[in-house]
């Protein structure tokens, strides 16, 4: 039936005090209604029922969760749990209400199935124990224990809740109707509830270390008078406008400022008042605790059920993704008429059935559902007060301050802590133990003039391994030495506190000082002249804002000290003068030099800064970057005499020009061109030019600026490898010397003085080519040999003479060098001076003929020639290699200068060859071949006749590149008949050679003979030879 409620919805506790230290004697009963439902529409209604025995399957485990036959604890080591498998009920639904364990010695703890939470434990006979669920215990002690059970069945509880009415009601402290509730039962009677069961002595609260002194119930009466206006007032707010449900309710904003902002905060009455109920004074006053003077027999301990008609709302979530619908599950007609039976037995007015009519239909008009649950509890004697498990220190923080901070909060965290409300909080000071709950002061008239305020633990979120549990927090702490030690002990929801733990709380670590915002200037007062080697391009000036400790986060020691470091040097302090007056300071370093750098060389680098506290403890560093470009132009960059060669000419319309010199990364330079004809420039050859370029440049009269036009635009930038390179492109058309020079720029852009620049003599290699040569060549027939003349009569001697001063002399001078011929020789069907090989390179001579001197080679093949085989010759001329330096000079490009990517662009060019001369036929034709030797004829019988057969053991062979083949030529006779030639002839390979003539008819005449003759590649045959067959 869903009259009766789930205990997450709606439970009840119930305790039989007797002779107990806290509580006066009777029944005491809290009232646990969820959130979900809050406060009931009418006084809830206390009734007494009947507790009756219960069976139920006990499944026994060991603390291993190995299963158990029974209860016997001394095989399980001691430790045994219990699940009580609920029992169906007979005669309607049943609620098991308590337990009482028999025959054992130890203590019981009553467990939540969910994390197996404590929820009650006891330590004395006759061990029993009550609460919402009665499903798992755990026993730790001795003998074979049995367990008892009590039920409640609903059908009979509501009989007995029907027949006799209830034994108390509980109002909340609003006297009348109001339209979200009926039957309010006023203030004075909820103060004479608190009076009632106002608990007998002071607590831990009030007196952390004891004792723990008498406490008359009019001071409990006061202390809760204290705030009665101010809950009644809320009561009212949350109840007398049906426009609004009690759920939605809230105060008034409270607003606050906070750090220079506006902070505005609304509280939900409802949730506020359940939470204050967690006091039991309070719990009291708003109708949530009773106490019931019927004493209760152990042995058959009393039950009691709890009635209240609440405003469901259907839809609300739960945890779990549930509803609260969903949860309650439907009520039927008859739930509804026993519920409205129920509530009018809360509601003792004149008019009952109107008011509470006028309650469920301001409900009905916000959607909201009436609902009627009940909920039971066995009056069982007082369990054990919770033990307090020592708590975990959470998260602590310093507390601000004027200067440095000098206390913190401390949380305490408990990951699963035993059901209970309230939480008892000292600290040991000089004094003695000082309670750390805020007091309230009591009216005259009270025993104790102020009394402590509860405090409740919150919850935290923490994940595993810390799970969720509760959360207390104490402020301020001071930071002491030794630690500051607190004792805490917790309450159950009647208010019975437990024995108290005690530790330490040492303060935590302090925050070191934030990164410093530095103020950094760059300051480039370096040398700007033309100075060369390193210096420092300039220093930087950093100040440091120092804030006030006050100004600092929470818990952070006063700034002491600065430290700097430039580019990973070792740090130097500063020490922070004068004293903190909170306004901050602001600390100007001394100036730090750059590192040092070579001209037009930009300096980069991070400079390190950093905080000291008092203690010595480091900030977090701010690193700062800066760059200073030191103003001097970079060096000149030095240059040898010579000429440094572009690229060959190609098929494209300009050839290339790379130079390259070292540099500091990122120089810039500038590169100029002028023409040696415009500067008019002597030299019989372009060597000699370029030599003259440099001499006069040395002195000074080379031209200046003007002369020159810009290469380069925008500046070159030497790369990050420490290297300018000059990438350029010229015409190749150019056959006159260029000149370069290469002007180094400062930073701002200025030029070194152009004519202290040297410079570099560029030239595009020579692409004209001589004429043909004529080639004759002749082959001695005796050795094979051939003697080949090349003549050269189109290169021009007078710019050889030029070029080669000397050459001519008698003898030569010393280094001149002459023109080059290059022979190339084919063999075989090809001829073709793609296909030839070179066979011969060499100097050509002067000599004279009848139209006057030209140049001449005449020479002999150094390989002999192959028989037979035909060859084809093609010669080329060329002019001597165009030198770079007069034959006199032997400048080198300095190690630092400026140079060509390519050694091949500072080495003397080699003039380019004439086209092949025509070619030259030769062939070695030996004279005519001799016999073969060994030649043996012999008669072979054939069938029907005879045929004469030929050894020639050793023939002769041509080369596979000849003209031709070797052949035999063979005549036959036989007897005195006719000379008969034998076709066709025979060619030979020079292997040994079988033949056999044709076959003739008979015996054949005698003597049989054969005439041979050998026939050359060219077609010549050798004197026939006659060979006769033996007889």
């Amino acid at each position: 039936m869903p009259l009766l409620a789930p205990p997450d919805l709606f439970a009840a506790l119930a305790i039989a005090a007797e002779a107990d230290p806290d509580l006066p004697p009777g029944t005491h009963l809290r009232l646990l209604p969820s959130p979900a439902l809050g406060f009931p529409l009418a006084p809830f209604g206390l009734f007494r029922v009947t507790a009756e025995p219960a069976e139920a399957r006990i499944i026994w485990r060991d603390r291993e969760h190995r299963p158990r036959e029974n209860g016997e604890l001394e095989p399980a080591e001691g430790v045994l749990f219990a699940d009580i498998v609920r029992p169906a009920g007979q005669g309607g639904l049943a609620a098991l209400v308590a337990v009482t364990v028999e025959a054992f010695e130890g203590t019981a703890f009553l467990l939540d199935r969910m994390g197996d939470r404590i929820l009650a434990r006891a330590s004395r006979p006759p061990h029993t124990l009550g609460g919402p669920r009665v499903e798992r215990l755990r026993l730790e002690g001795r003998g074979q224990a049995r367990l008892r059970l009590w039920q409640v069945r609903l059908s009979r509880a509501l009989e007995e809740m029907l027949g006799h009415g209830p034994a108390e009601l509980l109002s909340l402290p609003v006297d009348g109707d109001r339209p979200w509730y009926a039957g309010g039962r006023g203030r004075d009677e909820a103060l004479a509830r608190v009076e009632r069961a106002a608990p007998r002595r002071l607590g831990p609260p009030d007196q952390p270390d004891g004792p723990f002194d008498a406490l008359p119930p009019q001071d409990e009466v006061l202390r809760v008078g204290t705030q009665a206006e101010a809950i009644v007032e809320a009561c009212e707010t949350m109840l007398r406008d049906p426009g609004t449900s009690p759920r939605q309710a809230a105060l008034p904003p409270a607003v606050s400022m906070l750090r220079g902002h506006r902070h505005a905060a609304s509280v939900r009455i409802e949730g506020g008042l359940l939470l204050q109920a967690m006091d039991p004074g309070l719990g009291r006053f708003l109708g949530l605790l009773g106490h019931v003077g019927e004493r209760s027999d152990p042995a058959q301990p009393a039950a009691y059920a709890a009635f209240g008609l609440f405003a469901a709302d259907p839809g609300a979530p739960l945890p779990g993704l549930r509803t609260l619908g969903a949860a309650l599950g439907a009520a039927s007609a008859e739930d509804a008429a026993l519920a409205g039976r129920l509530a009018r037995l809360a509601v003792r007015t004149p008019r009952p059935e109107e008011a509470l009519r006028q309650a469920e239909h301001t409900a009905a008009r916000h959607g909201l559902e009436p609902r009627g649950l009940v909920a039971f509890a066995a009056a069982v004697p007082p369990p054990d007060p919770p033990g307090t498990p020592l708590p975990e220190l959470g998260r602590a923080a310093w507390i601000g301050a004027d200067g440095v901070s000098t206390a913190f909060r401390q949380d305490f965290v408990w990951p699963r802590p035993e059901l209970g409300a309230l939480v008892a909080l000292g600290r040991k000071e000089a004094d003695g133990w000082v309670s750390r709950h805020r007091s309230v002061a009591l009216p005259a008239g009270a025993q104790f003039p102020s009394r402590a305020l509860p405090l409740l633990p919150g919850r935290t979120a923490e994940r595993p391994p810390q799970l969720p549990g509760g959360l207390l927090s104490d402020a301020p702490v001071p930071e002491a030495d030794p630690p500051m030690r607190y004792r805490i002990a917790t309450a159950d929801l009647f208010g019975r506190f437990g024995p108290a733990v005690e530790l330490d709380v040492p303060p935590p670590p302090r925050p070191p000082p934030p990164p410093p915002a530095p103020q950094l200037q760059v300051v480039p007062d370096g040398p700007q002249d033309g100075t060369a080697g390193k210096a420092s391009p300039g220093h930087l000036l950093i100040t440091v804002p120092v804030p006030a400790a006050a100004g600092l986060a929470a818990g952070t020691r006063e700034i002491v000290a600065v430290t700097v470091a430039l580019d990973g040097q070792a740090a130097a302090s500063h020490p922070v003068p004068g004293p903190d007056t909170g306004a901050g300071r602001m600390l100007p370093l001394p100036p730090q030099a750059l590192p040092e750098t070579a001209p037009g060389e930009t300096a980069r680098g991070t400079v390190r800064l950093g905080f000291l506290d008092a203690a010595g403890v480091a900030s977090p560093e701010t690193t700062l970057p800066y760059s200073c470009t030191d103003r001097r132009h970079p060096p000149v960059v030095p240059a040898a005499a010579g000429l440094i060669w572009t690229s060959r000419p190609g098929p494209a319309e300009e050839v290339e020009l790379k130079l390259a010199w070292p540099a500091a990364p990122g120089a810039l330079y500038r590169a100029f061109i002028a023409d040696a004809k415009s500067l008019g420039l002597p030299g019989s050859s372009r060597a000699a030019i370029a030599v003259a370029a440099s001499d006069r440049d040395r002195q000074g009269q080379l031209g200046g600026r003007s002369s020159f036009r810009l290469l380069t635009d925008p500046p070159l930038a030497a790369g990050p490898d420490g290297r300018a390179v000059l990438d350029t492109r010229l015409p190749r058309s150019l056959s006159a010397v260029q000149l370069l020079r290469i002007v180094p720029l400062g930073p701002a852009g200025q030029e070194a003085p152009f004519e202290s620049c040297p410079v570099v003599a560029v030239a595009v290699p020579a692409e004209r080519r001589p004429p043909p040569p004529r080639l004759t060549v002749r082959v001695d027939p005796a050795t094979g040999r051939a003697t080949l003349r090349v003549e050269a009569p189109g290169l021009d001697l007078v710019a050889l003479q030029a070029s080669e001063p000397g050459l001519f002399d008698t003898p030569p001078a010393a280094g001149a060098r002459a023109p080059e011929l290059r022979l190339r020789r084919a063999a075989g069907p090809v001829a073709d001076p793609v296909y030839a090989r070179i066979v011969d390179e060499r100097p050509l001579g002067l000599e004279q003929g009848p139209d006057g001197p030209f140049l001449a080679a005449e020479f002999p093949d150094p390989a002999p020639l192959l028989p037979f085989v035909r060859y084809a010759y093609w010669a080329e001329v060329r002019m001597p290699a165009e030198r770079r330096l007069p034959r006199e000079r032997t400048d080198l490009p300095p190690a630092a200068g400026i140079a060509p990517l390519s050694p091949a662009q500072i080495a003397d060019m080699p003039a380019a060859y004439s086209p092949v001369s025509a070619p030259a036929a030769a062939l070695h034709a030996p004279a005519a071949p001799e016999p073969p030797d060994g030649l043996q004829v012999s008669v072979l019988a054939q069938p029907g006749g005879h045929s004469l057969a030929l050894t020639v053991p050793s023939p002769p062979a041509a080369h596979p590149l000849a003209v031709g083949r070797y052949a035999l030529r063979i005549w036959q006779r036989w007897g005195d008949g006719p000379i008969e030639p034998a076709e066709p002839d025979v060619e030979l390979d020079g292997s040994p050679l079988q033949w056999t003539g044709p076959a003739r008819p008979g015996p054949g005449a005698a003597p049989a003979t054969l005439f041979v003759a050998v026939i050359d590649p060219l077609g010549r045959m050798a004197e026939p030879v006659s060979v006769t067959a033996p007889a």
